[in-house]
């Protein structure tokens, strides 16, 4: 989702279908309540992470539940919490720009 901008902007993308697949998994075990499933399966490929990567970029809100234990030794980008600050910078410069214009 996010390779095309990454490598735009100088960034090594690596994506592993063995992470895609454990990642699929921790989504269908957390959707279905099966939360203690889903946390072994991140505890491994978290570890599997920060072995290869230095940062991390979570695009679904269905994972915060098992990335919020620990995120020691690699950093975890969470796309939703991004998204909400941009939207939010965004508005409060159309604030300040429209207060400065007379009606």
């Amino acid at each position: 989702m996010y390779h095309e901008a990454l490598l735009k902007c100088g960034l090594d993308y690596v994506h592993k279908e063995s992470w895609q697949t454990a990642v699929n998994q921790m989504i269908a075990n957390i959707k279905t309540g099966q939360i203690n499933k889903a946390i072994p399966l991140w505890e491994k490929l978290r570890s599997d992470l920060a072995e290869t990567a230095d940062a991390v970029i979570i695009a679904c809100t269905d994972l915060n539940v098992v990335t919020d234990k620990k995120r020691e030794h690699l950093c975890i980008v969470d796309s939703s919490a991004c998204l909400a600050r941009a939207v939010v910078n965004m508005y409060l410069s159309l604030s300040d720009k429209k207060e400065g214009i007379p009606e």
